[in-house]
């Protein structure tokens, strides 16, 4: 292969290197991020794509009914530090005790690479939700259902818009106020006896973002993803840059 053929490649090589490169970017924005939420009774606490084929355990509460700082096992809410991408949904999933009356509270921070804090809150505009088809509740002392199990979940779907219980300033009964949780919340309705629906007691629900972390708390893009025409643009001037090359050099001849 001459050595102009060579040079055209490798431009065209670079340029596309580069417009990869900088596409990546755009799917590697970490996030620090911090969870405090409790539920009635029990939940667990995810992160990861929409179908649910790629998720990521955080933490869970109290097994039995008993709060391990006292009272019931949602009178406190728990705090979890964590490291998430801005492309990931969070997902709360939520079962109860099969009795009297069930829902779910928390706040949600997220801090990017220049320290900027956005916030996020259980309120039935950021939130949607869906009873389980097979999964069954695991009770008090069950353990949290598993990836394999939520992924079936998840990619079977019919979401619904989450319902709202009433905000967490003492106002909204049993629970009353969840100190560590912000008044702004809401507590967001789960499975429960008086929902209505039959199927409620021997299930459990899995509440998720509408949209990304990014996008429900209108976090701009950490990179921007190159237009197709930009991307062609880049092989364009790696082939001119090597076009020159060649003409300078059967100059030089």
């Amino acid at each position: 292969m001459s050595l102009s053929g060579k040079q055209f490649i490798a431009g065209a090589i670079l340029a596309m290197g580069i417009a990869l490169s900088n596409a990546g970017q755009a799917f590697a924005a970490s996030l620090t991020s911090r969870a405090t939420l409790t539920a009635d009774n029990h939940y667990g606490l995810f992160h990861g794509s929409s179908t649910g084929d790629r998720l990521n355990f955080v933490g869970r509460n109290e097994y039995g009914p008993n709060g391990s700082t006292g009272g019931y096992n949602w009178s406190h809410a728990e705090t979890w530090d964590f490291t998430m991408d801005s492309n990931d949904y969070l997902y709360v999933v939520v079962w109860d005790d099969r009795s009297v009356d069930e829902s779910w509270v928390g706040e949600f921070s997220f801090k990017d690479k220049d320290s900027k804090t956005y916030n996020l809150l259980s309120k039935p505009d950021a939130w949607e939700y869906v009873i389980t088809q097979k999964g069954t509740n695991p009770g008090d002392w069950g353990h949290t259902p598993g990836n394999a199990e939520l992924n079936w979940e998840i990619s079977n779907a019919n979401w619904i818009s989450a319902r709202s219980r009433g905000l967490n300033d003492g106002s909204t009964r049993p629970w009353g106020r969840i100190s560590e949780v912000t008044q702004a919340a809401e507590f967001l309705n789960t499975t429960t006896n008086s929902s209505g629906d039959k199927r409620d007691n021997n299930r459990y629900t899995i509440f998720r973002t509408k949209l990304t972390v990014a996008d429900v708390t209108d976090m701009p893009p950490a990179e921007s993803v190159p237009e197709p025409a930009s991307a062609a643009g880049l092989l364009a001037l790696g082939a001119v840059g090597a076009y020159s090359a060649r003409k300078r050099k059967a100059k030089a001849e």
